[in-house]
């Protein structure tokens, strides 16, 4: 069973969403990379925040991710496309379907 996830939020500063946008898309060739991803989206709210949601299978292969390809090139560009700092919640799956 899918058990961890982490839930990312971020706000791009004002006329840095196509930028953000374009960051995440070059993002999705790490992701596909990383094996340990057992699913991945991105997504946009409604309120103009990003979102990325990644699951998968243990604690582990979810903290290293956070040191991974990925995580580095988003804190490189924290500054200068967010309008604050990433806000990420770990997640433990108690249900799917």
């Amino acid at each position: 069973m899918k058990k961890y996830a982490f839930f990312a939020q971020l706000k791009p500063k004002p006329g840095k969403e196509k930028e953000l946008e374009d960051f995440i898309a070059q993002g999705d060739i790490h992701t596909k990379e990383d094996k340990t991803i057992l699913q991945s989206f991105s997504m946009k709210a409604e309120d103009g925040t990003y979102c990325l949601f990644d699951v998968f299978e243990t604690a582990l292969a979810r903290s290293e991710h956070f040191e991974g390809e990925t995580a580095k090139k988003l804190a490189a560009v924290t500054a200068s496309l967010l309008a604050e700092q990433p806000r990420v919640q770990l997640l433990e799956i108690l249900r799917q379907k």
